[in-house]
């Protein structure tokens, strides 16, 4: 399948301008599979806790992006942002150091504002990352949660993935115009 795409503001967007989110292939470990053009992860278990992030670097405007649960197996999945500028060791799960919601019911670096965590495979989860408001905000499906985060402005933030050891997860990302 051929897209055309076009650059802007660190971001690839299709002909209808909606943003195309990808994760970062490159750097990562190797219990890791990519497919969909690197917007679909899968954690094939193993022993080893994993980091990946995406490949868009967010800075200004309003970046809007859901994740959808295609496979849910083991321990816990952590997603949401965390800083571009640090270097990551990829073989460990930062989910302390990353805004992000954990389907253990667990959220680091975000603040409950209605609802409680429970993820299911299946689940879309949207989030909108706002430099205009200075304000991060992962919702669950159909409202059931909603978490955020607040002081953005001045960082640059890429989307987030943090798996657990001997967990097995499959995930897809996609922009939101």
């Amino acid at each position: 399948m051929f897209f055309n795409l076009i650059l802007l503001n660190n971001l690839y967007l299709d002909m209808n301008g909606v943003p195309q989110f990808r994760y970062n292939s490159v750097k990562t470990c190797g219990d890791i599979e990519f497919s969909n053009d690197d917007a679909t992860v899968k954690k094939k278990g193993g022993n080893v806790s994993s980091t990946v992030l995406g490949d868009n670097v967010m800075s200004v405007g309003v970046y809007e992006w859901e994740v959808e649960i295609t496979e849910m197996n083991g321990s816990y999945i952590c997603i949401g942002a965390i800083n571009a500028k640090n270097d990551w060791n990829v073989k460990q799960d930062n989910y302390t150091s990353a805004m992000c919601v954990c389907s253990d019911s667990c959220a680091y670096g975000m603040n409950r504002q209605d609802g409680n965590i429970a993820m299911v495979k299946g689940d879309v989860i949207n989030f909108v990352m706002d430099f205009d408001q200075a304000k991060f905000t992962a919702t669950g499906p159909n409202n059931k949660y909603v978490y955020f985060a607040n002081g953005l402005k001045g960082n640059e933030y890429v989307a987030f993935l943090g798996f657990a050891s001997g967990s097995s997860y499959q995930l897809t990302m996609r922009g939101k115009g």
